[in-house]
């Protein structure tokens, strides 16, 4: 729609000679562009090898496609470290959030072949959502989800799916949460809303999300290493493991990520290979080798804002999301859509397209808690567009990501700062029992052998709890959402067992207070 209106605006004024863009010069003559990005393509090469040398995760996968075509496929380093097995084409890669733009094609097809509508409700089509009213319930729709305009609150649900709850049951507790902002009229990126709007499109097909993917998406683009099935990437025999960097600065295997409780968000893994089919279709609007995947006027409601991401006081510049995509207007190329995925237990992904110009690029690594395939894009940008590298993209990227991550860290305890004299603790066996709310439900906190033990959620996830001061306990949070040490924090009366605890960790959504049952 938008994209199409904006192709044919250009063409319209180019024609009748009342202007030429600079992108529609670009295409016209075809060889500024051409030109520059040919020659950004060994430069991107050099920059891929110095991010991962700098950066030192294990491996990475690099592709630019223009003109539909791909013009440069790179991969480097090895698929696991301490190994000698290298990244290649077909190596499969979790992509993290770079699921939400794969969803959002899945969409578009779906809507394109009339199983659907963007704006029709989650709960028509029988997704067992709960928002924070009946009236929210009934009313939120697809596109709300998929742009995170629906008031939850960010990440809501995230902490559950790391105890192991169920999908389903995440759908329906999260209505339990206050909403961060009115009803469309705010943004707040939430995993398990835009799954629940993934399953409105699956429930239409009559399929589970993996398979309605497979078959209306990844077959008829020849994705044959794709799925949004955690079973399908372990079994896949080159696939790279995930890695995080560790306190002495190397990086290890350490951890396994399954997403499938929000595949839609998060569950998507393939190669850099199959990638790049997906983005020839992206950038030739809806289709790829001849046959048309999804309307063209479809496709681009993904790529239409739908909500208001950020505002940059400074540059006065406001950022969008669209339906699966960060979406912003570059003068020099139009269009610009992008999106990028962290799994902090060891994966970053990014991809950018610029639509009017045909061009993309996308980067995949296997090591978490860095900013590089951000900077390979934004050195990408600048190769093309400026002809040189404006700064250190690597630097900034890096420095960047830790700070957006920082958010994460607010309520990890500083355990060099511990009490000079702490405060005794009471017996033991006065903290002993079960806790619960209706949010997480119940925490056991027991004693073996003298050491105190909390356990909790169907994983029955357990951490020792280390005397902190006082009534306050230290314990290791697991999961993707896990930092460092947090607290517990017993109330006690004078007399007696306590009679609730406090986890500042749980309680960024005022869900942090468990009482004794």
């Amino acid at each position: 729609m938008m994209h199409n209106l904006i192709k044919n605006w250009i063409h319209t004024l180019s024609v009748t000679g009342l202007i030429l863009s600079p992108i529609a010069a670009a295409q016209e003559a075809d060889t500024p562009l051409t030109a520059s990005v040919t020659s950004a393509l060994p430069e991107i090469k050099a920059y891929a090898q110095e991010a991962l040398e700098r950066t030192g995760f294990p491996g990475l996968a690099l592709v630019v496609v223009y003109q539909d075509e791909v013009v440069l496929m790179e991969t480097l380093g090895v698929r696991k470290v301490g190994g000698d097995l290298p990244v290649t084409e077909n190596t499969v890669f979790q992509m993290a959030s770079l699921s939400k733009p794969m969803t959002s094609t899945l969409l578009a097809v779906a809507v394109n072949q009339g199983l659907l509508g963007f704006n029709d409700t989650v709960a028509s089509h029988g997704v067992n959502l709960r928002l924070h009213d009946e009236w929210l319930t009934a009313h939120v729709t697809v596109a709300d989800l998929l742009s995170h305009r629906s008031g939850l609150p960010g990440h809501a649900g995230d902490l559950l799916e790391d105890l192991g709850f169920s999908a389903d049951v995440i759908l329906e507790r999260i209505g339990l949460l206050e909403p961060g902002y009115p009803f469309r009229n705010g943004y707040d990126y939430t995993n398990f809303g835009f799954t629940a709007g993934g399953d409105a499109v699956a429930n239409a097909a009559g399929m589970d999300f993996a398979t309605t993917a497979e078959g209306m998406l990844f077959q008829p683009l020849g994705m044959e290493s794709t799925s949004f099935r955690f079973a399908d990437f372990e079994s896949a025999k080159n696939r790279s493991a995930i890695h995080v960097k560790i306190s002495d600065g190397s990086w290890e295997a350490r951890y396994v990520r399954d997403p499938d409780a929000q595949a839609p968000a998060g569950g998507l893994s393939t190669t850099i290979r199959d990638y790049a089919n997906w983005m020839r279709m992206q950038l030739a609007e809806g289709t790829f080798d001849g046959e048309v995947i999804v309307a063209a006027e479809v496709l681009s409601e993904t790529w239409r804002p739908h909500s208001q991401s950020g505002y940059n006081a400074d540059t006065y510049e406001a950022s969008f999301y669209g339906l699966g995509w960060g979406v912003k207007h570059k003068p020099d190329a139009g269009l610009r859509i992008s999106h990028a995925g962290a799994f902090e237990l060891g994966v970053r992904t990014s991809v950018t397209l610029y639509p009017e110009i045909d061009l993309g690029i996308a980067v995949l690594t296997n090591g978490g808690g860095h900013g590089a395939p951000e900077a390979i894009g934004f050195a990408f940008d600048d190769m093309v567009f400026e002809g040189e590298v404006s700064r250190d993209w690597i630097g900034f990227a890096n420095t960047m990501f830790a700070q957006l991550m920082s958010e994460f860290t607010q309520y990890e305890v500083d355990v060099e700062e511990a009490p000079i004299d702490p405060a005794a603790a009471a017996d033991f066996s006065r903290y002993e029992g079960i806790y619960s709310n209706d949010y997480f439900g119940p925490i056991t906190v027991s004693m073996t052998e003298g050491v105190l033990e909390l356990q909790m959620g169907p994983a029955e996830w357990r951490s020792p709890l280390q005397h902190w001061d006082g009534n306050a306990f230290l314990f290791q949070p697991v999961g993707e959402n896990a930092a460092g040490q947090g607290e517990v924090i017993f109330s006690l009366p004078d007399v007696g067992s306590a009679s609730s605890l406090l986890i500042p960790f749980f309680n960024g959504e005022g869900m942090g207070t468990f009482s004794r049952e």
